[in-house]
Formats: C-alpha cells, sequence, structure tokens
C-alpha cells in the first residue's frame, strides 16, 4: 500500500469497490485503514482472499505455482514489476481461468509518459497515447483467447512485433 497502491486504493474506495489490502509496512496499512475503511490481512493470506481482482503493486515474483493455486480471484492486474516468477506462470494462470494483465502493460503509462515529455511532447499527446493502452489490453485479450495462449505470451509477442517493424 505504498505510493502506487495508495492511489489504486484511492480510485477504488472512491468507486465502491470492497478492499483488502495486505503489506509489511505495518504503519502504511494503518494509514490506508484510517483513511479508506478497508480490510487487511497478513501478506502471506492475500492469496486467498476471495476477489474479483488481485493487484499486486509492490514486489516482484509473487506470482508461483503456491500462490497462483491459491488464488480465487478472476483478473489479475497490478502494477508490480516482473509478477510472475517464471513465464510459464502465465499458462498456469490461463488454466485457471484467472485473466492476467501482464505487468508491463499496466506500467506502460508510466513509461510513455515520461518518453512523451522528454521529446518535448505536450502533456494532451502524452494523454492520448496512455489511452490507448486500454485498446492494446483488449487487443492482447482478444487475441489471446483465438490464439489459445497466455496473455504474456501473447504480449511478449506483439511487442516483439511491433519492435521489427
Amino acid at each position: 500500500v505504498g505510493h502506487v497502491g495508495y492511489s489504486l486504493i484511492k480510485d477504488l474506495h472512491e468507486r465502491g469497490a470492497i478492499i483488502t489490502v495486505a503489506d509489511i509496512n505495518q504503519v502504511a496499512v494503518e494509514r490506508i485503514v484510517d483513511e479508506f475503511k478497508v480490510n487487511t490481512v497478513a501478506p502471506d493470506k492475500i492469496y486467498d482472499v476471495d476477489a474479483d481482482v488481485f493487484a499486486p503493486n509492490a514486489l516482484g515474483a509473487v506470482l508461483n505455482l503456491n500462490t497462483i493455486n491459491r488464488l480465487k480471484v478472476k483478473v489479475v492486474a497490478g502494477a508490480a514489476n516482473n509478477q510472475l516468477a517464471h513465464q510459464k506462470y502465465g499458462a498456469i494462470l490461463k488454466e485457471r481461468g484467472i485473466l492476467y494483465a501482464p505487468d508491463f502493460l499496466i506500467n506502460a503509462g508510466g513509461l510513455i509518459h515520461v518518453a512523451v515529455i522528454y521529446d518535448h511532447g505536450t502533456m494532451s499527446r502524452s494523454i492520448a497515447q496512455i489511452e490507448g493502452i486500454y485498446d492494446t489490453v483488449y487487443e492482447i485479450f482478444e487475441r489471446a483467447k483465438r490464439e489459445n495462449l497466455a496473455t504474456n505470451t501473447i504480449a511478449e509477442m506483439m511487442a516483439r512485433e511491433r519492435l521489427n517493424k
């Protein structure tokens, strides 16, 4: 529930979501509880929460065979880098019927913004490109379904295709 997690929780709270958080930083957890009245669990129990979405926003490699088998969610979509302990775990999420939004897609907005501004672009150009992430994510989900592949596999294939143009 650091900087990224706080922003996500704030947005979700404003939309009426039921939120359960876990973090090793108890001070940060207490702040979130005080401000948003969220549910809390110990960090090692977050994988057992029955929810719609699991959003890892801090540590990488949190999705491994053990944790994936404990998930009771429909979607994994978080901003932590390298959430999958191994690339093959994307296929296991798929097999379990869990839709995975690859981390580099979730994080793309920040990188796009920095690149556009660095290139002397405008805020409106940055926002327009960031809003395009939705279409890319949708395309990845549709293509993964069509080709019967994990979303992280399709996302990496599409990234390579775009780089090789």
